[in-house]
Order: C-alpha cells, then sequence, then structure tokens
C-alpha cells in the first residue's frame, strides 16, 4: 500500500486484516493502485553460479531464480525477510512424483520452463513459468496418473512443499479469514448456510518468508475448491476422469503430449489447467488487491459496467420486500403477496423515510411458479404486473425481480431438480424468459433488473449432470450459467440491473453490483464489503440489509452509504420486531439521501472499519467517528472540495477532514443557521447534534490535480 497512512489492525466479523489510517481527503491511497499494463516483462537469464546453471528474472516487485535440476522456484522480495521455495512441479492423479525424478529447466524470452521426468525417463509434467510487471503465471501441463486429485506447488515430498507458509487469508466469508490452510469454496458445501459470495476470489492468500504472497487462478476451473495445505501444496478438486473426456477450453480437460527437447512425453492422457497467478501484497487483504490487479493486467477482468458508466438509479438505496414478507407472513408463506401489498409497503417506505426515488426488489414470491416468468395470482399475471410497475415507474421508482439460480422447483422433503445450462436450449430459454421479465413490448413485464439468488447451489464437479460437460463443471459451469443469463439480461434491457453474489474479479463482466448477502451485524457486512471492495474494486456493492435489527440500522447503513448502495428490507419493523422510531426513520432518510450523491468511483477500506470513496482520486464519501457519522464532500469542476455534507447519530464534537490547503471552513444547520467552527489539525472542528444535516463551505483547496499525491487508485 503507498500513501503516508500509519498500519494498524482491522478486525471485522473474524476478518483480521492490516489496513492503512485513512490518508488526505484529496489523495486516498489503496494498494491496487497499480491497475494499467506496464511494460514488458523482464527477461530470463542463465549464468553459471557456484558451478551450477541458474535462471533468474528480476522484476521491481519480485526475483526470480531456479537452480537447474531442481523444482524450487525461489521468489525473493524487497519486503521479504527471505525467499519463498515454490515447487513448480505438480501432482496430477498420483500421491507422489516417482523416485528418482529429475528436473530440467530451460527459458526463452519471459518464460522458463520446466520438464518433470519420471524414473522410466518420460515426461510427466510440464510447467511454465511467464514473468510480467508485478506478478508471474504458472501454466501446468501433465500426465494423468491412476488415481483422484491434484495438487500443483508440490512434489509429495518434504523436499517438494511450501513449508514455510506461517498464515494465511481466505477470501471466503462462510470460513474461516485467518488460517495457515486458506480454502475457497464454490457451491453448496453440505451445510444449511447461505454462501456469501458464489464464487469468492478463486485465490488465497499466503504469509511467507517473502512476505504476503497471493495464490490464484486466472481462468475459472472446473473445479470447486481451492485449498492451501503445508504439507502438500495447492489442492483443486479437478474431477479428473470426467475432464479427461473432453477437450481443455480454458477451464481444464485434455491437451495433446507436449513436445520437450528433455524426455518423450510419457503415454496415457495429459491435461491442461488454467493458469495460476502469483503476485504480492502489502498485507493479507493486500493479497486481493494484488491478485485483482493482476488478473486486469492480464486481461481478465472484464466489467459490465465501470464507474462513470452506470445508469444514474444504480445509485438509489434498495427497499427489498422479502425482509417485510418474513415480517408480515412468517417465514415461508407468500399467501399475502400481492400487488396491494406492494403498494402498502412502498407507501409505508416512502412515508417513513422520505425518499421520492428508491429500487423497489420484488423477492421471492412474485412468481406463480419458482424460476417461472408468469407473475402469481395475487399480481394479476402479466397483465397485472405490468401494470403495478408501469405505477411504480411513474412514482419514481425502479424493480427488480428476484430470479433463483440452478433450482426449478422446491418439492418439500423431496429431491432438488438442477437446471442444466449445458442442455441444448437453454440459452434460446433464458433469452425468452428475461425478455418477459425486462422487455417493455406488449406481454412483457418491463421490469429495471433482477436480482439473483442461489448461485452456491452450483452442483459439485460431475459430468454426469451436464448435457454437454466441456461448458463447464464446477465454477465454470457457474461461470457459463451467468454468461448466459447477463447476456439474455442485457438483450433484453441494456441498462437493467443485474445484482449478484459472485466476488471473483473473472465474473466483474457478468453483473452489475455485488450483493453482501445475509449479515448479522455491521462488522460482518463490513468485512465482506472489504472483500468485495478489494477484489472488485470497479464493481458497485449491494449492502443488503436483510436480518438487520434496531441496533445495526444506523451503523450499517452510514457504512453501506460510503462503500455501496444500502438496501432496507423492513417499512415498519425491524428483523427483531421492534418497531421503527420515527426519530431513526428521519436519520435513515438523510443517510440513504445523501449516500446516493458521493458519485461513481470505487469503496476503500481503511483502518478500524473505516471507509472512503473516492472518484477521480478524490475522496467523494467517507465514514466519521466511529462510524457513526458519514460526509459527502461536494467539488467543483477542476476536483477542489468545496464543501460536504454531514450527518451523524449521536451527539459529538466532530473533526471533518479538509483537502491540503483548504484556508477557512464554515458550517450550518439544516435551517441555515451558522455553527461555530475551527479548522485544527487540517479538519473542520464543530458540534454536532444527533440527527442533524450539517452543510461546510470549504475555501481555500486547490483543485485534485494539484493537491493529490501518492498511490491513489487510478
Amino acid at each position: 500500500m503507498t500513501g503516508s497512512g500509519r498500519w494498524s489492525v482491522l478486525s471485522a466479523g473474524g476478518l483480521a486484516v492490516l489496513l492503512a489510517a485513512a490518508p488526505a481527503v484529496t489523495a486516498s491511497a489503496h494498494p491496487a493502485a497499480a491497475r494499467v499494463r506496464l511494460a514488458g516483462p523482464a527477461q530470463w537469464t542463465s549464468a553459471v553460479v557456484g558451478g551450477l546453471q541458474t535462471f533468474r528474472l528480476q522484476e521491481p516487485a519480485y526475483t526470480l531464480t531456479l537452480s537447474q535440476g531442481t523444482a524450487d522456484l525461489r521468489v525473493a522480495t524487497a519486503a521479504g525477510a527471505g525467499p519463498l521455495t515454490l515447487p513448480i512441479t505438480a501432482l496430477i492423479g498420483r500421491p507422489s512424483l516417482p523416485t528418482p525424478a529429475r528436473f530440467r529447466a530451460s527459458v526463452s524470452g519471459a518464460e522458463l520452463t520446466l520438464a518433470t521426468v519420471g524414473a522410466g525417463a518420460g515426461l510427466l509434467v510440464t510447467t511454465i513459468v511467464t514473468g510480467a510487471p508485478g506478478s508471474f503465471t504458472v501454466k501446468f501441463l501433465a500426465q494423468a496418473g491412476p488415481g483422484p486429485g491434484a495438487v500443483f506447488f508440490g512434489g509429495g515430498t518434504p523436499a517438494t512443499t511450501m513449508a514455510a507458509v506461517t498464515g494465511g487469508l481466505t477470501p471466503d466469508p462462510a470460513l474461516p479469514s485467518s488460517s495457515r490452510t486458506p480454502t475457497v469454496v464454490v457451491g453448496n458445501t453440505g451445510t444449511t448456510y447461505s454462501e456469501p459470495f458464489a464464487p469468492p476470489p478463486l485465490m488465497v492468500g499466503l504469509d511467507t518468508p517473502a512476505g504476503w504472497v497471493a495464490l490464484g487462478l486466472v481462468g475459472v476451473p472446473n473445479a470447486s475448491i481451492v485449498a492451501f495445505r503445508p504439507g502438500s501444496g495447492l489442492v483443486v478438486n479437478y474431477p479428473l476422469a470426467q475432464i479427461s473426456a473432453f477437450a481443455d477450453i480454458g477451464a481444464g480437460g485434455r491437451v495433446s503430449p507436449p513436445s520437450s527437447p528433455v524426455a518423450p512425453a510419457a503415454a496415457g492422457t495429459w491435461l491442461g489447467f488454467p493458469r495460476f497467478v502469483v503476485a504480492f501484497g502489502a498485507t493479507a487483504l493486500g493479497t486481493l488487491d494484488a491478485y485483482s490487479a493482476a488478473l486486469s493486467g492480464l486481461g481478465m477482468v472484464p466489467v459490465a459496467y465501470p464507474p462513470g458508466t452506470r445508469p444514474a438509479w444504480w445509485s438509489w438505496p434498495f427497499t427489498d420486500t422479502w425482509g417485510q414478507q418474513f415480517l408480515v407472513d412468517g417465514l415461508g408463506s407468500k399467501r399475502p403477496f400481492s400487488t396491494g401489498w406492494v403498494l402498502s409497503m412502498v407507501a409505508a417506505w416512502r412515508s417513513q423515510f422520505g425518499l421520492q426515488h428508491f429500487t423497489v426488489v420484488l423477492d421471492d414470491g412474485w412468481e406463480q411458479r419458482l424460476g417461472g416468468d408468469i407473475p402469481a395470482a395475487g399480481f394479476g399475471g402479466i397483465q397485472g404486473m405490468r401494470r403495478l410497475i408501469n405505477q411504480l415507474h411513474a412514482e419514481g421508482l425502479k424493480v427488480v425481480l428476484w430470479w433463483p439460480l440452478w433450482l426449478t422447483q422446491l418439492v418439500p422433503h423431496g429431491p432438488r431438480r438442477f437446471l442444466d445450462p449445458s442442455a441444448p436450449g437453454f440459452a434460446a430459454a433464458t433469452q425468452a424468459e428475461m425478455r418477459v421479465l425486462l422487455g417493455s413490448g406488449p406481454g412483457d413485464l418491463n421490469a429495471d433488473g433482477i436480482k439473483y439468488d442461489w448461485g452456491y447451489l452450483v452442483p459439485q464437479p460431475n459430468a454426469s449432470h451436464f448435457a454437454d460437460p466441456q461448458e463447464g463443471l464446477g465454477a465454470a459451469a457457474l461461470f457459463h450459467y451467468l454468461k448466459v443469463l447477463s447476456t439474455a439480461v442485457w438483450a433484453a434491457h441494456p441498462g437493467a440491473l443485474i445484482d449478484g453474489g459472485a466476488a471473483a474479479p473473472q465474473f466483474d463482466g457478468l453483473e452489475g453490483v455485488l450483493r453482501l448477502y445475509d449479515g448479522l451485524q455491521t462488522t460482518q457486512w463490513s468485512a465482506r464489503a472489504a472483500i468485495a471492495a478489494s477484489a472488485d474494486p470497479e464493481v458497485g456493492i449491494d449492502g443488503d440489509g436483510f436480518l438487520m435489527d434496531q441496533s445495526q440500522a444506523l451503523p450499517h447503513a452510514i457504512g453501506s452509504a460510503v462503500y455501496g448502495t444500502p438496501a432496507l428490507y423492513y417499512a415498519t419493523q425491524w428483523a427483531g420486531g421492534q418497531p421503527i422510531p420515527a426519530a431513526q426513520a428521519h436519520l435513515l432518510g438523510l443517510i440513504l439521501s445523501l449516500g446516493a450523491t458521493r458519485g461513481q468511483g470505487e469503496a476503500v477500506p481503511l483502518a478500524n472499519g473505516a471507509w472512503d470513496y473516492v472518484v477521480h482520486q478524490v475522496v467523494t464519501a467517507r465514514t466519521l467517528d466511529g462510524g457513526l457519522a458519514l460526509v459527502v464532500y461536494q467539488t467543483s469542476p477542476c476536483g477542489a472540495v468545496v464543501g460536504g455534507t454531514v450527518v451523524g447519530t449521536a451527539a459529538a464534537s466532530m473533526a471533518v477532514p479538509l483537502p491540503p490547503g483548504a484556508t477557512a471552513v464554515q458550517v450550518s444547520d439544516g435551517p441555515g443557521a451558522a455553527v461555530p467552527s475551527s479548522i485544527a489539525n487540517g479538519t473542520a472542528v464543530f458540534a454536532l447534534a444527533a440527527g442533524a444535516r450539517y452543510q461546510l463551505r470549504v475555501s481555500g483547496a486547490p483543485c485534485a490535480g494539484a493537491a493529490a499525491s501518492g498511490g491513489a487508485r487510478p
């Protein structure tokens, strides 16, 4: 991370990470600053050192060396205490390499190729290490052994393992975040808990002698689990027997045996797999930034709607009917859910929070059949739902419809029927359904987007489930499904919002905002948001609000108004059953309306659960006072901060950061009366009353281009 902030530790909802303290208003720093393609990679060199031929590649961020006759790639960084030994061989369908195994390396330009040769003098594994600025990639081709299991960066002996790893980061909120055996899982793990991200980022962070290292997949694999095991390596659950049956098209499969001057390829089935990328972060969470930046540099992070191109209404707060459905109807009962019910809830929500523009999410129960496009009888079928949506549009609102993935129906105490996205006609059927939901023609519903759910129900890798398993198994099957879905959505309505749950950067082009899913407390939502902001900085965040109780409502609204789009699932009572007090509702309305004015940029997590929002290198919103208040800054066309609006939830002596060079500030309350204030240590200091709105006018701040410095994320 660059910038001048102090380093401190944040522990939020189980996520223990190192983050930087808040920098100046016009120079918000972030470790993913280098998100651009740099100069070409350095070249491998070869020299004899101590009688051994040694290969070396030196980049500003790292140095790689490998001695001829070994598989031990030594990775050194300027920040590390010593090198990390990275065994660049693999075990595919075998518990260990044959004894003795031989290793022979050669280099050409930015590539090093390592041949692993078995006892019978046959080539078993070809590894290709390719340098790039800031990171490097590793590609494996291997002859499949007779057994199951795929282990990368390990050879099955103590001499070929990453034993020096002392800790790790798991970017999967369903699992312990800090672990020496970090793991990510795509799909249903057999528990009753709904996975927050489907998929999580397909990487793990490792605490090594070389510092924090990100080790992750470049492509989306025909697999569903990525797990680091200190005594083995990186374990990926590729179903070897099944992917051996089809050619590799990028997610893993059969390939032609590679040619090698060292030895002929061993007979049998050869498999290729998606590349791995190795990148470097200053902190645990910084490995996510590094992974995302490396994928971006490799052209693997297409973004559907980057900041500045999103429809303005995507910043409007969400109200999702699901929470209120639970309160009114009881768990699982949808009988009262109807046109009248929705209009009543919308009227109550508008009255409670005082907003005129927001997005209404009609959750599960609007449809006659799970996964169908015909509205339930309570909505009057297609024509009745169209009238409801048109009415909500006339009232200045947008409408998003809930949509289930994978399941066609749920039979109580019976088997689940899963969709097959590789089946003939699936794409055409999906296009027809999305046209009904989002189209504006006769017989269409004219909705503004979909909120898809249940991505975690992706079947574990099993070719028997799919008509064409080559289209994808595991994570690759979900990717294929969402690609078909997003193509259908945007064909029906180019500006439609897709509210999704995929946090892997490779999925960024398939959704508009990333939903944080059902959190239980503010710190848990914030920890998930930190993962999302680091892995997917150019994708918006749906703050979610299901299961929110009265104690969490205000701090979560403040946090999500800065890092994302707040969502309130309730209009009359909180999840715990407490009525929503009028004063709290008024304050929530102020927070929600204020957050929608911060512009389109990127969320930046800071220390102790604090947040910045940055647009064109200028901080436009920030949480204050330990999450009890927020400020949204106003800027001139040149990027100078000329004012700000502050809302707080508790009486406090408030210190609002000002841009460097600010010479004067005037503070007034909601009615416009002047409030005594002063400038101290680069902040505007004044007494803030709970529930009031304050306006700041700033003089003397230079334009952002002149004031910004350090590593502001571009």
